[in-house]
């Protein structure tokens, strides 16, 4: 078997035309290399810092000749200027503006602000060193602030008006709104930079934004919730269950970007070599685990956990990271390829993973966003939840056995469900058809276990951006 799993070439299963064929087919190849060249120079930025970053280490990242640098930047310069002005504009599109939207509602804000400004899209490892590699180094410190200089202080002015929102809300006249604010600012920056120094497997984002809300707390008491969490802090608006624009959001912020089973690593012993073709589900993508295929390819990140072939959608920087799978587990038992199932459900996927996260098992992983591990010494499941619409999924399980064996058919019909996986199916059907109703009290007052209140914040960040 190959001892590196390397970035596999895909196409959509639809018939889709080449890239430059049709009316701006070679504009969208054009964005795609200009973007491909900005990921790869922060990248570079964050390894080397803007004075040791070069043209010929961007390309090499990139994998693409020094060449078309010319077609979309003017100098060295003008590459890294718009690498940080990407950032920037990121920042302002995905933080002040969905946080500025709730303004009259301070709380809420701030728990969405907080939860933003930690979120790896805009503060991962790689993000944040090129914020400061630009910041720190002085020959590069006036650059920063003419492209971030508005950004600060459009952030600084949001961050005190909330304060001032929620003074006025709470009747706490004698706080000083200005120095809550500049505090907040500090807690956040002193997590950023912690975030600069470590690996991206090593940041416990849960514990840093605990720690920005106990601050919060520790000046308004009452306000923000800490430790377990009612069922009131943590649902979801009805809508969030039947919604595509959200449904959209939560393909682009939270599947894509997650390690998805996709199959099984399995030796072909007769060329000593993995071999076959699978289908990608969530991304509804069929590749070849070998060779190339026609038309404009998109790349996807291959790593392994144990005997499963794992798949994600490129992230920049993604391949220095390709080997970890974070959050499966470490250890596996000899486990060989057993049934693969896929069943139809009449129900908004979250209402599945709620199912799995509201009971708890010591051997079960819930593997955010969409993935649940029952793994045993002699056996595992894998079931994995893929949203088709806003009002259906599908419901995909992987088995794995001690006993040597190949793999099964898959099944497409309820009837080979297991009666466990029947009765999930028809609770997940039966809710999503209640919600055209009133919401459920029975969670009302109630605790929600924290995985799942940590995975209905992940869903609430993206609310304000429908």
């Amino acid at each position: 078997m190959q001892a590196k799993l390397v970035t596999v070439s895909t196409q959509r299963q639809s018939a889709t035309p080449a890239a430059g064929a049709g009316p701006g087919g070679g504009r969208a190849r054009g964005s795609r290399q200009r973007q491909r060249l900005i990921d790869a120079c922060i990248t570079a930025l964050h390894l080397y810092g803007p004075s040791r970053t070069t043209v010929e280490k961007v390309v090499a990242i990139a994998d693409l000749s020094p060449g078309i640098v010319r077609f979309y930047f003017d100098s060295k310069d003008a590459m890294l200027l718009a690498s940080l002005g990407y950032l920037a504009e990121e920042f302002e599109k995905k933080v002040l503006v969905p946080v500025g939207r709730l303004e009259d509602s301070p709380v809420r804000a701030l728990e969405l602000l907080v939860d933003l400004y930690l979120d790896p899209q805009i503060a991962s490892t790689r993000k944040v060193s090129v914020w400061y590699s630009f910041w720190g180094e002085a020959s590069s410190r006036q650059e920063y602030l003419d492209i971030c200089g508005k950004n600060d202080e459009d952030f600084a002015v949001l961050v005190r008006q909330l304060m001032e929102g929620l003074i006025a809300e709470t009747g706490a006249r004698h706080l000083d709104a200005d120095g809550i604010a500049l505090g907040l600012i500090g807690v956040l920056e002193v997590l950023w930079q912690g975030f600069a120094f470590q690996s991206e497997e090593s940041i416990d984002r849960a514990a840093a934004r605990a720690r920005s809300l106990a601050y919060l707390r520790s000046v308004f008491p009452g306000k923000f919730a800490g430790g377990a969490a009612s069922g009131a802090d943590t649902s979801l608006p009805i809508w969030a269950y039947a919604s595509g624009p959200l449904l959209a959001l939560e393909r682009e912020r939270l599947l894509r970007p997650a390690w998805q089973v996709v199959g099984y690593t399995e030796l072909d012993e007769r060329k000593g070599r993995v071999a076959g073709k699978l289908r990608y589900l969530v991304h509804d993508l069929t590749y070849a685990l070998r060779g190339t295929t026609p038309a404009d390819l998109t790349s996807l990140e291959m790593t392994r956990a144990g005997p499963l072939l794992l798949a994600r959608s490129p992230q920049p920087g993604g391949e220095a990271r390709a080997s970890d799978a974070g959050g499966w587990p470490a250890e596996w038992p000899d486990l060989r390829p057993g049934r693969v199932e896929e069943f139809a459900v009449a129900a908004n996927w979250k209402i599945l993973v709620e199912h799995w996260l509201g009971s708890d098992s010591p051997r079960r992983h819930f593997l955010p966003p969409n993935q649940l591990l029952d793994l045993t010494p002699a056996s595992a499941q894998i079931l994995q939840v893929v949203p088709e619409g806003p009002d259906r999924s599908r419901l995909l399980r992987f088995e794995l056995r001690a006993a040597r064996g190949g793999v099964g058919r898959a099944a497409s019909a309820r009837g080979g469900a297991s009666p466990p996986l029947e009765r999930q199916i028809a609770l997940a059907e039966s809710t999503q058809q209640g919600l055209s109703g009133p919401l459920s009290q029975a969670e009302e007052g109630a605790i929600v276990p924290p995985a799942l209140a940590q995975f209905r914040r992940s869903i609430a960040t993206l609310l304000p951006l429908v």
